[in-house]
């Protein structure tokens, strides 16, 4: 988890090879990135694809293959 001077946190997970080295064939991975607050639906094409989960604590679930 990160947190930036605003006290927001971010969390993301990637999928990793046996020895916890991120995948490193064929190009990207699925992410899946925890956001403390919500944008607006504005801001769907400039994430091209990604889903984007509002959830009720507040947070926001952006994820999809990289």
């Amino acid at each position: 988890m990160v947190d930036n001077q605003d006290g927001d946190s971010l969390k993301g997970s990637l999928h990793r090879e046996e020895n916890g080295e991120p995948h490193s064939c064929c190009g990207g991975g699925y992410f899946e990135i925890h956001v403390k607050g919500h944008l607006d639906t504005n801001w769907k094409d400039w994430f091209e694809g990604m889903e984007i989960k509002l959830l009720e604590n507040g947070e926001m679930v952006l994820s999809g293959a990289i």
